[in-house]
């Protein structure tokens, strides 16, 4: 039988169960709360697919980018995206050309799940930020049957997802666009379940948003509405799930040590946040909700152009990027917490949890420092 990569550096992209022949391999939640694959022992006949596909094993090239901050004219577009628009009209772009778009979106529990839109007014299922790692499912196989009837697919995701996407798919295709994003890391999707019936409360969610945004200050909070049309919002710094995230203590293994950073990428294009731009001369400066857009491959600057009178655009230099988006070039530090984090994730309540592993206290504070301290 055959021996997967290890599970420490696996990604969860899931190549490997969509490349297998005779459905051997399963991807199923761990103690950790991610997704890994699981082979059955009678049906792997060892062929090596899952091997072939598999985007640790096959490390993308490092591409040099064209970049540049961009912000859409559409004050509506603006208002539903994270950013600066650019996903939001890259998708238009391929509806109008008959085709379809595949991204992260929630399910009817709000568990987070790659799905496929057809229509313009369904590419908000698909906006927005959101901090877990996302379900692959069948995605890939689909893509492939699209692709294969010769119908144009936008796929947007993870690095580790677009690469696995690639490498399942095996060849070059001139109707597909591949669109991934600055990643910071994905947190454990058992955590985010848990977070979201303990804030709840047993009320029904109505709708999550990882990034509402702040009118007046120009940041962001997280946020739950219920059907009962009561809310929960909580700024970043505050929120059990976001301080774990930005404190790198739920993410998964693979992420202190992702293969796609320093610009190693297989996406036609990257988009983030264009943090550190009002610190430039550019004419976006001054303007909130500034996407950052790396070209990649001529696809990509042929999809770019063709979105570009719907976008105010200026092309800015690379190192202005990489300042404030470190996530480019470097994995994030692993918290030496985080196996601890992630055992009593099973026993304390989420407030207790972040207070024990993130919070102020002075107990905190030391067990940080401890931890750091032997780490070293």
């Amino acid at each position: 039988m055959i021996n997967l990569t290890d599970e420490l550096k696996c990604t969860g992209c899931a190549g490997c169960a969509a490349a297998c022949p005779t459905g051997a391999i399963t991807m199923e939640f761990g103690r950790e709360g991610f997704l890994v694959p699981v082979i059955s022992r009678d049906a792997c006949i060892s062929c090596k697919k899952c091997l072939s596909v598999c985007p640790v094993e096959h490390f993308p090239q490092r591409v040099e980018p064209l970049v540049y901050g961009a912000r859409a004219k559409d004050e509506e577009i603006l208002r539903l995206s994270s950013s600066g628009g650019v996903f939001s009209l890259l998708a238009r772009l391929t509806l109008e050309r008959a085709g379809t778009v595949c991204g992260a979106g929630f399910d009817a529990d709000f568990s987070v799940v790659h799905k496929f839109v057809d229509k313009a007014e369904d590419i908000p299922q698909l906006t927005g930020s959101k901090y877990v790692q996302s379900r692959i499912g069948d995605s890939f196989k689909r893509i492939r049957e699209e692709l294969d009837l010769g119908r144009q697919v936008m796929f947007v995701g993870t690095p580790c997802q677009c690469a696995g996407l690639k490498a399942f798919l095996g060849k070059e295709y001139k109707n597909l666009l591949v669109v991934d994003f600055v990643c910071h890391g994905v947190p454990s999707p058992k955590h985010y379940k848990k977070y979201l019936q303990e804030i709840s409360g047993g009320k029904e969610i109505a709708k999550v948003n990882f990034r509402c945004k702040l009118k007046d200050s120009g940041g962001y909070e997280m946020g739950l509405d219920f059907a009962d049309s009561t809310v929960y919002r909580s700024k970043v710094a505050k929120d059990p799930y976001m301080m774990a995230f930005a404190q790198d203590i739920s993410l998964r293994a693979s992420c202190y040590g992702c293969f796609s950073k320093d610009l190693h990428s297989v996406a036609d294009l990257t988009l983030g946040d264009f943090w550190g731009i009002d610190e430039t001369n550019s004419p976006l400066a001054e303007k909130p909700g500034v996407s950052l857009v790396l070209i990649n491959t001529e696809r990509g600057k042929a999809a770019f152009d063709s979105i570009s009178s719907s976008l105010e655009t200026d092309c800015r230099k690379l190192e202005e990027a990489v300042k404030k988006n470190p996530c480019l070039c470097a994995s994030v530090k692993k918290n030496p917490l985080r196996e601890k984090f992630l055992r009593d994730m099973d026993r304390l309540e989420i407030n207790k949890l972040t207070e024990k592993y993130c919070g102020s206290s002075y107990a905190a504070k030391l067990r940080r420092l401890i931890a750091k301290l032997r780490a070293r």
